[in-house]
């Protein structure tokens, strides 16, 4: 197992993060979703404690850690049984709370024990936005039952007002009301997450770095192609045409 001397990022929270840096975070941990949720992986326990840090303030870097409970789909439709997770982070579909649409939606065949525990890896996004919450607020989203409830089941407005009142921007509150819908089939995907505009800036240096980086290759290959070239004349110039 990797060390990581610098804790994890649990151990941060002491004060409300500037939006920059939680920008910095939410961007690593979604790439490191959209990896996991590509290959059929849904983390199922994301949360501050398991986020490690490599390098704290003012330029983060993080690693998603503890895998112990992620769980593979083997296929996109396919949805999980187990209650798994920490409260504070956890979906409201793990803990059987489903929005008047979705609960129409249950198959009758089903039980309310069965349909309860029916949950993709849409889990993630929200766990990912009860974090952001975290560090814009260092509070906890949601932290009453009855509030999340209010929210998912009697379709009360998303609670917009403790962060935009601390400063943060249009955008990340729009980002953070995106990936927490109420409905798991209104979330965005790890991927779709990214090009949201609160992002849209950081995917498009990291584009941009990719490009360059493919463009490079292709020159240095270029070059190792043309050297090729040149010493075999060199050498075909060298070598006697002819036995006699």
């Amino acid at each position: 197992m990797e060390y990581i001397e610098k804790g994890d990022l649990q151990s941060y929270l002491v004060r409300p993060f500037p939006e920059e840096e939680v920008k910095q975070i939410a961007f690593q941990l979604l790439e490191g979703l959209e990896y996991m949720h590509e290959n059929g992986f849904a983390h199922r326990d994301l949360k501050p404690a398991n986020i490690l840090v490599s390098e704290p303030s003012p330029n983060w870097w993080v690693k998603i850690s503890d895998f112990g409970i992620s769980k593979r789909a083997e296929e996109e439709a396919t949805a999980y049984r187990t209650f798994v997770g920490t409260r504070g982070y956890l979906a409201p579909e793990i803990l059987g709370i489903y929005s008047i649409a979705d609960m129409n939606n249950i198959s009758s065949s089903q039980t309310l024990d069965d349909s309860s525990s029916l949950y993709t890896v849409s889990v993630d996004l929200w766990a990912l936005g009860a974090i952001i919450y975290r560090l814009l607020t260092n509070e906890v989203l949601f932290g009453d039952p009855r509030d999340l409830a209010k929210y998912v089941a009697a379709g009360h407005p998303f609670p917009r007002a403790t962060a935009s009142e601390l400063g943060a921007s249009e955008a990340c509150v729009d980002f953070l009301e995106n990936i927490m819908a109420r409905s798991p089939n209104s979330r965005p995907s790890s991927s779709e997450a990214l090009r949201h505009p609160w992002l849209s800036e950081l995917q498009d240096l990291v584009d941009t770095a990719t490009d360059a980086l493919e463009e490079l290759s292709i020159a240095v290959e270029d070059s190792r192609t043309e050297h090729t070239i040149v010493d075999t004349s060199v050498a075909s110039a060298q070598w006697p045409t002819s036995l006699g």
